[in-house]
């Protein structure tokens, strides 16, 4: 029992224990996935009009209740299943390949893209967090889904400070909506340390482009 704990704090219950997972066995679980086939089906599926502009509930919690469940990461090919199973009451199927959320019926195919393309930034954002762990370069690293709905990829507390470690890639694209929701939705974000991962420069593992030691060291240097 000395892993598990559930833990009372006034109207809240939380269930806590060794999550088990390293950097090395989620790498060796994420190379495996062939994310490519699954982007090249989907990229060009989008409904600007319809899917692209709702408001859907979050995907995060889906991908880590797997990592909470079994240690286990869930593969692409399975993601969006979950996502729907996790949230059955709130989606509905329809004929014709459509989805019906929030009394408005979409494409399935243009929600399943929507949906996979926020896929690579939630491996990228673990294994980043497994690495920072890792390093014992830090007093604590907290990763939240509450936290990173709000714009805290990930916290560090170190020497008394609490800093919002920010991860994105860099692209034109990916700048230009950082900006926007740090203008519009996530203005409180603490000390920010901003991290653009550069394409060129990133680790590959399998299919996906990870963070690297250089990208530690840069934070510890800026906390410490």
């Amino acid at each position: 029992m000395g892993n598990i704990e559930i833990r009372f704090r006034n109207n809240q219950v939380y269930f806590l224990k060794n999550h088990g997972m390293t950097s090395e066995r989620f790498e060796d679980q994420i190379k495996g996935f062939k994310y490519s086939d699954i982007y090249e089906k989907y990229k060009s599926i989008k409904d600007e009009y319809g899917v692209e502009q709702t408001h859907f509930p979050a995907v995060n919690i889906v991908f880590y209740k797997s990592i909470f469940d079994n240690c286990a990461v869930i593969s692409p090919d399975k993601f969006f299943e979950e996502y729907l199973k996790f949230y059955k009451n709130l989606f509905a199927l329809c004929d014709n390949n459509m989805v019906e959320y929030s009394g408005k019926k979409f494409d399935m195919d243009a929600l399943a893209g929507r949906i996979l393309r926020t896929y690579p930034s939630l491996i990228r954002d673990f294994d980043f967090y497994l690495l920072l762990f890792e390093s014992n370069k830090f007093e604590q690293v907290i990763y939240s889904c509450e936290k990173d709905i709000e714009g805290k990829d990930i916290l560090i507390k170190n020497h008394g400070n609490e800093y919002t470690v920010s991860l994105f890639v860099d692209t034109v694209r990916s700048n230009s909506f950082k900006k926007i929701k740090n203008l519009f939705r996530h203005k409180d974000l603490g000390n920010e340390i901003k991290l653009p991962l550069n394409l060129k420069q990133a680790r590959r593992c399998g299919d996906f482009m990870l963070y690297s030691k250089k990208d530690i060291e840069f934070v510890a240097k800026t906390t410490h």
